[in-house]
């Protein structure tokens, strides 16, 4: 179905939403509300390489700071010191994970927690910390460094691209425009970083991808409202 063929389309998705995409088309409304279709195609398929990217990455750093500090709940080991906007996000992933842990009976394990804490969290543990929360010393350099074993670069640049797609995936979640980004080189660092962590998880990402086809089908899907299904 072509989106421009909707006479109150434009409407229901409103004018301040439709703005950047007007913007884009010279005002052409047709070819807005076409753009702005195959920008949630985009964003659908970009979810299941984010998905499959966030799970591969968390399990990973938190295996190794199991090892490291010895415990399944590593973040109650007292040598371990965050800042205070990561310490606060992981409170409220224990009391989430708690909850879900009553609502089935059971004692809380530590995958409640680890399954509650977000891409930024484990972004930010590559970080370099704050204040006296040193985290190239504390764990980077003594854990999570092995979580990436296909990379051999220094600590900062890996956590410019983890922060590049932290950012890029919130983008997705709020349901903002991305039509205006290098989307192919989006989809690059995700292949990049999931290369780093294991090579298994580069080729399940790739080979299950719809991200190409949707790029490619995007002047077709602006121009004729056809190849733009979400």
């Amino acid at each position: 179905m072509d989106p421009a063929s909707l006479p109150a389309l434009p409407g229901l998705l409103s004018q301040p939403r439709l703005t950047p995409y007007l913007t884009s088309c010279a005002g052409d409304q047709g070819q807005a509300v076409r753009l702005y279709t195959w920008n949630i195609a985009a964003a659908s398929a970009f979810w299941g390489p984010v998905h499959a990217l966030e799970v591969v990455l968390r399990n990973a750093e938190h295996t190794q700071l199991v090892t490291r500090f010895g415990q399944d709940d590593w973040w109650s080991n007292p040598r371990v010191q965050l800042h205070k906007s990561m310490a606060d996000q992981l409170q409220q992933a224990i009391l989430a994970g708690g909850k879900t842990a009553v609502r089935q009976s059971r004692v809380m394990i530590a995958d409640d927690v680890v399954a509650n804490l977000s891409f930024g969290f484990w972004s930010g543990l590559a970080g370099k910390g704050q204040g006296g929360a040193q985290y190239e010393t504390q764990f980077w350099q003594p854990a999570l460094n092995k979580a990436f074993p296909g990379y051999t670069g220094r600590r900062g640049p890996l956590h410019s691209q983890l922060e590049s797609l932290r950012l890029f995936r919130n983008r997705i979640a709020h349901h903002e425009p991305i039509f205006g980004r290098h989307l192919a080189a989006d989809h690059a660092t995700i292949l990049r970083v999931a290369g780093y962590l294991a090579p298994d998880a580069d080729a399940y990402i790739a080979g299950h991808s719809r991200v190409p086809a949707v790029l490619a089908a995007r002047p077709a899907a602006v121009t004729t409202g056809q190849g733009s299904a979400f």
